[in-house]
């Protein structure tokens, strides 16, 4: 008994199993969390110490180098990346996919333990996370500024105690930060003049500070009955006892030599937003909190909290502004889907409804979608899976195919209703006439998934395995509609009725079968046809970009300022703040929502973000040209314009090609980088040419004398050590306070710090005791430094390169580099290479293609065990390829990369074509087991099957459709390359089902008789050639 007659005759029973699963279904849709991206680790891990004031070189010596050996040794580890600056080093280490990421960072830490006596005992900082930032957490959900009337001396503790404290008990939010504040920290300034005149070294301060400031559990003290705890309390109460601080038994204080002050800490970062000075703050999720409720009650929070008497009189109004809100961008992203499924349907309706003519018959058809997505939130509700962008895609996409078998069991119901049938039995006997058939169909495109989602090894696989779960569980639902709603709502709902076909239809099937039959009778047209179409579809492929990289479309222009030398805080402020000014007057034509600045010493930007609406391509290259037309000059800074597609890990320029030259001595690889970049300008097509190694400034160098630092008695590290306590300063133990513990710094004055001649007097306490000036000991001199120092597998790096025109890529280059390079001869141990980009593209590539081949595979399996005919399934396999022409040249004259979501749309076209084509094999061979001729079946299974192949090609289609048209972004990235690639696949495979597949099965079929008449005729031929006895 098939699955249709077990639901016509226990019709009660399947139909209590429907409404279960709708309401099982429509309670898991109001649980189902949302969230913006799926819960997956990348296997990269940043390691980021923190050591400001150093040299690059510095770094990259004391710091850096250590941590790559120790990390070396790391299970799974892929690649160790490091870039180190003057405000200290991140390295990156990239594990294989198959990596425990949990397990790695404990190892990390560990190994970080162990050396942390070989590394500076001044270093600030060192942390371990998951990406550039340190944002430990999710991304965040909410993003927003505070902007205080004058700022208070107080103004972190307010902010903590006051936002932060509250914000974090919200359910569901893991983690606020602030950004562009510190807490304050006890500064102690020394007074080099008073040093002088005290006779006191900055060893000695520094370790008198540490000494008096210590709490320490001493045991328990039993007094009769009593036991006491036992503590000695020898902590800093407050600021004025660290003044007071006695440093010598003549009464000397810390007073009296330095300057004690508890204020603000040094500033890192800071922005702008809308051209006021901003206090920055950040808010992220738990894992499988709902975005959506999290921020709305984080939002209710904070109307609360500015509300309150403390914060309302600090704040400016409108002090406490929301600029980034994620759980509205999942809501408006809802709403596109929404929209796009409602139309969808709608379309797909009017389709049915004109074939069909019956309202009815159409509703019941229509039914599929909504119950189909009922079911699959329900089991992803069961996985404790989330909304997210990439499952909503997925729904997006399944709107197109859930009519299709649904389609076909009526279409054949229907037809067995003008044949004559009554309900019941043209419902009985009509689906399960294509039982098998559609069961195989929706089976082909879930197999065309399924090396994705067992195969999790990239991030590209990832991708694509979220889609295709979502898919794969939407048709798996539309087909146990079709085999059990449909021949149920159709047995009692629908009235058998003899009906005659529309006129039309009746004309389109003569036509039809016409042109079949004049097709398998000049069978030499197809193999014809199949070749023009392989040769044409050659230069779309060969000419469309193919970019499997996770990018996504940035909803803001971006300026980069990029500065020839160093400079301070306040000076890339100032600049910002002109570039501001010049900006806002135009914020309307530069279709301005909110005007975004960031700065910090080694990094400053200014981004525009568009409005709501307005975020396009199209839009951000405007906004980009007129911004560049209304910045000025300005004499050692560039202004750098990022293109609108930016990567969605790390941001940048997409039209770059270039070459890493890697060795042991940066100033060998310096050398043969600079003839790499000169070789770079002479190749067509290729601009801007540079090198990593440009970026130099201005720096300090002290060059020891060690014969007149011999007879001092001073040493090299006496030197390096006072010095670098004095300018870049020292940690102190830390000082508590009633909101927590600050840190205590110890640095010189300021104003000392300023001048040249303080620091040739700074006093270097010999061996002897004696005080001698670094200028007797150390030449001090001008030097231009490295800005920073890249590595790669633990070896010094600097990359070359060029920005290439739009419609070119970067392979198209590779070529004409390895010809403007090859007579370049690197000295032993040194070597370039092409970006990693470019290699990791390939491998993105490759594993797209190996995970198609093996889904061709399990295809053809399927299609052979179903058919019972290995060559009727190699006739379709072959026609399957030439089905994608119309999908390439589609993407060529819309100018659309072949990206993530088009192979996406690539699967789904694959599973599209064989659905079609094991509809129509099958019902041509049901006619052949009845004893009907190969050719009679073929027309008459052919004309039989033309309706359903229509209205699903169409219904797809025009489910498609609304992407196309109102193209919604989820997560930034647009995905109508997606429907185009299905849209333009299936109005080819339309045609090669229809009128080709047949004529190719023929072909197949007699290829061996064929094969075997012409060695035959072979055979004769050359026997009646061969002389006879007689003859000779």
């Amino acid at each position: 008994m098939t699955l249709p007659e077990l639901a016509i005759r226990r019709h009660v029973t399947m139909l209590m199993i429907l409404v279960s699963i709708v309401v099982l279904g429509g309670i898991s849709l109001t649980r189902l969390p949302l969230a913006f991206m799926p819960d997956f680790e990348e296997p990269e891990v940043m390691v980021r110490v923190r050591y400001p004031g150093s040299a690059p070189e510095q770094v990259e010596y004391m710091i850096t180098r250590p941590i790559e050996d120790a990390m070396g040794s790391l299970d799974g580890l892929k690649l160790i990346w490091s870039r180190s600056e003057d405000w200290g080093a991140i390295i990156r280490l990239e594990f294989e996919w198959d990596s425990n990421i949990h397990l790695a960072k404990v190892e990390i830490w560990e190994k970080l333990d162990r050396i942390r006596g070989d590394l500076p005992e001044d270093i600030q900082e060192i942390s371990v996370m998951d990406d550039w930032d340190d944002k430990d957490a999710e991304d965040p959900i909410l993003e927003g500024r505070l902007s205080f009337k004058d700022t208070p001396k107080n103004a972190y503790d307010i902010v903590e105690r006051r936002v932060v404290r509250p914000l974090q008990r919200v359910p569901g939010v893991a983690q606020v930060k602030l950004e562009g504040i510190t807490p304050r920290e006890v500064r102690v300034n020394l007074h080099l003049a008073s040093l002088d005149a005290h006779n006191i070294s900055i060893r000695d301060v520094r370790r008198l500070i540490d000494a008096n400031n210590f709490d320490q559990s001493l045991g328990k003290l039993t007094d009769s009955e009593q036991v006491y705890q036992l503590r000695m309390i020898g902590a800093y109460d407050d600021v004025e006892d660290i003044r007071e601080l006695a440093l010598r038994e003549d009464g000397l204080r810390l007073r009296d030599i330095a300057e004690v002050t508890y204020q603000e800490r040094e500033h890192r970062e800071a922005r702008h937003l809308n051209r006021k000075k901003a206090i920055g703050i950040s808010i992220s999720a738990e894992p499988k909190a709902n975005v959506p409720e999290v921020c709305e009650a984080v939002q209710a929070r904070i109307l609360e909290l500015t509300r309150a008497p403390e914060l309302q009189d600090l704040l400016e109004k409108d002090g406490f502004m929301i600029w980034m809100d994620r759980g509205a961008e999942i809501r408006r992203t809802l709403k596109d889907l929404l929209m796009s499924g409602v139309y969808g349907a709608l379309l797909a309706s009017i389709v049915l409804y004109i074939f069909l003519r019956r309202f009815s018959t159409t509703l019941i058809s229509v039914l599929c979608i909504p119950f189909s997505l009922i079911v699959t939130c329900a089991f992803m509700w069961s996985q404790d899976a989330t909304l997210n962008t990439l499952s909503l895609l997925g729904l997006i996409v399944g709107i197109g195919m859930l009519v299709d078998n649904a389609v076909v069991v009526i279409e054949s119901i229907f037809r067995y209703q003008e044949m004559g049938y009554d309900s019941k039995e043209s419902s009985r006997i009509g689906a399960s006439d294509v039982s098998m058939a559609v069961i195989a169909a929706t089976l082909t495109s879930v197999i065309t998934f399924l090396p994705l989602i067992f195969n999790k090894s990239s991030e590209l696989n990832i991708f694509l395995s979220e889609i295709g779960i979502t898919i794969c569980i939407t048709l798996l639902a539309s087909l146990f509609i079709s085999q059990t709603l449909i021949p149920l709502a159709t047995s009692w709902l629908i009235k058998a009725r003899t009906r005659k076909k529309q006129a039309w239809i009746i004309w389109l099937e003569k036509r039809y079968v016409r042109l079949l039959k004049f097709n398998l009778r000049n069978r030499w047209l197809t193999p014809l046809i199949l070749l023009a179409m392989g040769v044409s579809t050659y230069y779309p492929w060969s000419t469309v970009d193919m970019d499997f990289g996770h990018s996504r479309i940035a909803s803001y222009a971006e300026v980069r300022y990029d500065y020839s030398e160093s400079a301070s805080m306040e000076a890339r402020e100032k600049l910002i703040t002109e570039v501001e000014e010049l900006l806002w007057p135009h914020r309307e034509e530069l279709l301005c929502k909110n005007l975004y600045s960031y700065w910090s010493h080694h990094h400053t930007m200014t981004r525009v973000y568009l409005k709501d609406g307005m975020v396009n391509e199209a839009n951000i290259e405007k906004v980009r040209d007129r911004i560049e037309k209304l910045l000025p000059e300005y004499p050692g800074i560039e202004f750098k314009l990022a293109e609108p597609r930016v990567s969605y890990r790390r941001g940048g320029s997409r039209r770059l090609v270039g070459v890493q030259v890697t060795g042991e001595d940066v100033e060998v690889i310096k050398v043969w980088a600079e003839k790499m970049q000169d070789r770079f300008r002479g190749i067509d097509g290729l601009e801007h040419a540079w090198s990593t190694h440009e970026r130099e400034k201005t720096e300090l160098h002290l060059e020891f004398n060690r014969e007149a630092a011999a007879n001092y008695g001073v040493s090299s590290s006496a030197v390096a050590e006072t010095v670098g306590l004095t300018f870049r300063g020292r940690n102190l133990s830390r000082f508590r306070t009633p909101y927590g513990e600050r840190e205590m710094r110890m640095t010189l004055d300021e104003k000392e710090e300023e001048s040249l001649s303080q620091l040739q007097q700074l006093p270097i306490v010999s061996s002897g005791s004696r005080k001698v000036p670094i200028a007797a000991v150390a030449d001090v001199n001008m030097r231009r430094g490295r800005y920073r120092i890249e590595r790669e597998d633990r070896l010094t790096s600097i990359w070359v390169g060029a920005h290439y025109e739009k419609g070119k890529t970067a392979e198209d280059y590779h070529a004409a580099i390895e010809v403007a390079l090859a007579d370049i001869v690197l000295p032993p141990g040194y070597s370039w290479n092409f970006h990693k980009d470019s290699q990791k593209k390939q491998e993105r590539y490759w594993e797209f293609a190996e995970s198609l081949i093996l889904a061709l595979i399990l295809i053809f399996a399927v299609m052979a065990g179903l058919f019972e005919s290995v060559q009727r399934a190699i006739a379709l396999m072959i026609a399957l390829p030439f089905a994608l022409s119309g999908a390439w040249w589609t993407l060529y004259l819309t100018g659309t990369d072949f990206d993530r979501p088009a192979s996406v749309g690539l699967l789904l076209l694959i599973g599209i074509v064989v659905n079609n084509g094991i509809v129509l094999i099958e019902h041509i061979n049901s006619y052949q087991r009845k004893g009907r001729s190969r050719e009679a079946a073929m027309l008459r299974g052919g004309r039989e099957r033309l309706r359903p192949i229509l209205m699903t090609a169409l219904t797809t289609v025009l489910g498609l459709v609304p992407i196309i048209i109102q193209r919604p972004a989820l997560g930034g990235t647009y995905y109508y390359s997606m429907a185009l690639v299905i849209i333009g696949g299936i109005t080819i495979s339309t045609f090669l089902t229809s009128i080709l597949l047949p004529t190719t099965v023929t072909i197949i079929e007699d290829l061996p008789g064929g094969i075997r008449d012409l060695f035959s005729r072979v055979l004769r031929l050359s026997s009646r050639s061969r002389p006879t006895k007689d003859a000779a």
